[in-house]
């Protein structure tokens, strides 16, 4: 099978992009901008969106920080290194320089899987019963101002070994979920859900999508400020148990996403009652078609 990874396009995209510092200290001085500090937050909010979102950022976006004219005198202050994405009201934007994989204005309606290594699939075989169930499950995402907004409000003290935030998240009966946040820009988040796991097709994987988002919302009022991270499909997933064989998929080699996964989900090998090893595929109605167009067809 011939695939496209979106993943490793991000990975490539991360490569490239320079660190905020080092973007500000080039392109600024390349164009003969006078950096202020209102121009350093105001490019770092800029930053953020673009590198650590994937998605071009507008006004809206900057509300918190400045008022309109403000806005627009900043960004023609900035106007060299700043590029139009999309024409509009809002208008959109990005910095010069500063690739990302995301936002699109038309959705394939193609699925691009990341292939898996053959020790993944020969890890799926182990397991004896079916369907696949995930629980312990531990994720990682980047995020930009997460650290700086809980330090600064709330009453959350770190851990004096790695100065990180330990932080349980209220998420009901199915779930216990528990997140660390580092100073350097990185969430870990950790999930239980022994007693009810997910299932490893697309439903479970939108569940888990769902209950990341969540955790997002849950740290975004405890603290009263936005702070900003990767798509949640680009987060990766570095450690999971499948149902009750103690099989477990963990370590370097094995860096998926979640898109990675539930993607692979549509298509992972199943044994069959002939003995033989099959695709396994399962077809999803496309969203450009009606209810009443898909209750037909």
């Amino acid at each position: 099978m011939v695939c496209t990874s979106v993943s490793s396009l991000e990975d490539k995209y991360s490569d490239i992009n320079l660190s905020f510092e080092e973007y500000v200290t080039k392109f600024c001085h390349d164009n003969r901008i006078h950096v202020t500090k209102a121009k350093k937050k105001f490019l770092k909010r800029a930053y953020d969106i673009n590198v650590i979102e994937h998605r071009p950022w507008s006004l809206v976006d900057f509300r918190d920080i400045c008022s309109h004219d403000n806005f627009r005198q900043m960004k023609k202050r900035l106007s060299p290194i700043i590029e139009l994405v999309v024409g509009g009201n809002p208008h959109f934007y990005k910095l010069k320089g500063i690739h990302y994989t995301y936002f699109v204005t038309k959705t394939s309606t193609r699925v691009y899987t990341k292939e898996v290594e053959p020790e993944f699939e020969r890890i799926l075989s182990q397991v004896k019963k079916q369907p696949l169930m995930m629980h312990d499950i531990r994720i990682e995402a980047r995020v930009a101002q997460l650290y700086e907004n809980i330090l600064l409000n709330t009453d959350l003290e770190f851990n004096d070994h790695n100065f990180a935030f330990t932080i349980s998240i209220p998420a009901g009966r199915q779930f216990t979920v528990t997140v660390n946040v580092y100073r350097n820009n990185k969430m870990q988040i950790m999930i239980g859900c022994t007693r009810l796991p997910l299932r490893y097709d697309i439903g479970g994987f939108h569940e888990l999508s769902a209950l990341m988002g969540s955790v997002c919302q849950y740290l975004k009022d405890i603290t009263g400020v936005e702070f900003y991270h990767n798509p949640i499909p680009d987060w990766i997933i570095q450690y999971l148990h499948l149902n009750q064989d103690g099989v477990e998929i963990s370590g370097g080699r094995f860096r998926y996403t979640i898109a990675d996964l539930s993607n692979h989900s549509v298509f992972y090998l199943k044994k069959f009652n002939d003995g033989k090893i099959k695709p396994r595929y399962e077809e999803h109605q496309q969203p450009n078609k009606t209810i009443e167009e898909m209750m037909k067809s």
